[in-house]
């Protein structure tokens, strides 16, 4: 542990809620590129693990196959092992005649005795090649000639119905495992067909999880009034183990210095990093920022990022450790940490970066978003007559169902662009175009429209209140018309997601299969730029 880590905290008044948060705002890619030049580069610890525990690690060294596999020539087939040059005249009509050896070759038997010209040895499937056989005779294609010979009415060319040699499928000393491979079920049957059983990965990082809060309550106890139970520390809990890492959960501490700074400290005395959520705002009990200045040097990267939502979102190294505090919102937090603190935790873990699938779906209404600022959207799917539909959910980022139940999520980026692509200046009219079913949202636009977007737009108010079902049926008459609601998106779908189906009969999203869960929500939607 470093000096600044161990000094003793410096001086402070506990009275004070002077805020001195935010004085920066960074992009998203500002933010991630100081967070981690001030992590990297380092190296990854490794740590020898036996194969049932080092699934979904990385491996930190190459892995040279030590044996050939498999390790001797074995027989296909049930039959008899023979030289094929002494059934080079066999036939129907010519059998050939051939003793037989005083053993029979199983599975897991070794033969003691060769082939010799003249003779066979009887062998099961998967038996080793006996010294001196070539071949394999299928029992079917012989015929017992006396107590200890058989007759043979094919010939035999040499290899017959042997189909594995020694070192066919591994060769003893080829990489059979590169370093940085993500140890799956393939993997780990490959090196346990070398005899392999222990191997070198990366050491899982070990990260420790706290939420703050005076309201915050764990699940399985009590609420009182206006307490509510914790989720982010469940949350998160579950996503750094998703994510490689080795999450241990501290519980929920109230807004207090003192408790909160000796949490933050013996926390970063035992783990790689330290995952904090809530405590990051503009509040007066907001304190988790101010006590990163007191943990070690070089403290504060970024506060305030550019993102939407997750504007709150505080980067920090102290000592050499990432520490990180999230928004309080479950959906902030989620947003940003599978966007901002991923991409860092499965490098620390050796983990290559997540590959997310994309599907192209049309927006049928328009999106709120601010210029500035990126945005990410939580979509519903429904197939429409063009192809995908994405509606938004419409929740905002204190909802837990607003990513619990999404398809996925369209992203908008920050340098003045709409959904299509289209280039998103002073006079554009950025607003939902409708509301939730059966509500009575009547929302004026941000801007005034441009003279283009009300004849595009005519003959309805792109701000009345209707129901989604009215809103969609609406988008499919006038779509040709309207080319504003009608935009291509590119959509990412989380892996596990389940796409969700309109039904005209309830006026809502109907879930498919009990509801749509998407267990993984480190997702870059981009706008296409068609």
């Amino acid at each position: 542990m470093s000096s600044e880590m161990t000094n003793a905290p410096i001086p402070k008044n506990h009275d004070s809620v002077d805020q001195d948060q935010f004085l920066t705002i960074l992009s998203r890619e500002d933010a991630l590129a100081r967070f981690e030049a001030a992590l990297f580069p380092r190296a990854t610890p490794s740590e020898p693990r036996a194969l049932a525990d080092a699934l979904g690690c990385a491996l930190a060294e190459d892995v040279v196959a030590p044996i050939d596999v498999p390790p001797f020539d074995r027989s296909n087939v049930d039959g008899f092992a023979v030289r094929s040059a002494d059934l080079a005249s066999a036939s129907e009509a010519t059998p050939v005649r051939v003793m037989l050896n005083d053993e029979v070759v199983a599975c897991g038997t070794a033969p003691t005795r060769p082939v010799l010209s003249g003779t066979a040895t009887s062998i099961a499937t998967g038996g080793p090649l006996p010294r001196g056989a070539d071949a394999i005779v299928m029992v079917e294609h012989t015929q017992p000639a006396g107590p200890r010979a058989i007759e043979i009415r094919r010939a035999a060319s040499p290899g017959q119905f042997v189909s594995s040699y020694a070192g066919s499928d591994i060769a003893g000393g080829e990489t059979l495992l590169r370093a940085g491979i993500v140890i799956g079920s393939r993997e780990i049957g490959m090196l346990a067909a070398c005899g392999i059983a222990r191997v070198s990965v990366a050491r899982r990082p070990r990260v420790a999880v706290i939420s703050t809060g005076d309201e915050l309550v764990q699940p399985g106890q009590s609420l009182r009034p206006a307490e509510i139970y914790d989720t982010n520390g469940a949350i998160v809990t579950a996503a750094v183990s998703e994510n490689g890492g080795e999450a241990e959960f501290l519980g929920a501490i109230a807004d207090d210095d003192e408790k909160l700074e000796a949490a933050m400290r013996a926390a970063l005395e035992t783990c790689d990093m330290l995952v904090l959520s809530g405590g990051t705002s503009k509040g007066a009990g907001d304190v988790s920022h101010r006590i990163i200045a007191w943990l070690g040097k070089p403290g504060i990267i970024a506060h305030g990022v550019a993102l939407k939502p997750g504007k709150p979102l505080c980067l920090a190294v102290c000592g050499g450790k990432p520490v990180v505090i999230l928004p309080g919102f479950p959906t902030s937090a989620m947003f940003t940490f599978h966007d901002m603190i991923v991409p860092v935790l499965r490098r620390m873990a050796g983990l290559p970066p997540r590959s997310d699938a994309k599907v192209t779906a049309s927006v049928p209404v328009r999106i709120a978003s601010e210029l500035g600022r990126t945005e990410f959207v939580m979509v519903s799917l429904a197939e429409g007559d063009r192809g995908l539909i994405a509606y938004p959910s419409g929740k905002g980022s204190g909802a837990i169902t607003s990513f619990a139940q999404a398809d996925g999520f369209l992203r908008i980026d920050c340098a003045g662009r709409s959904d299509a692509g289209r280039d998103r200046g002073r006079g554009d009219a950025v607003h939902a175009a409708c509301a939730g079913a059966g509500s009575d949202d009547r929302r004026q636009p941000l801007h005034r429209p441009r003279s283009g977007d009300r004849a595009a737009g005519a003959g309805r108010s792109p701000w009345c209140a209707r129901s989604r079902w009215a809103a969609l049926a609406d988008w499919r008459r006038q779509s040709a018309a309207n080319a504003i609601s009608h935009r291509s998106i590119c959509l990412t779908i989380p892996p596990r997601a389940t796409t969700c189906r309109f039904s005209p009969t309830d006026l809502n999203w109907c879930r498919a299969g009990g509801g749509c869960r998407a267990s993984c929500f480190a997702l870059a939607m981009r706008v296409s730029r068609d």
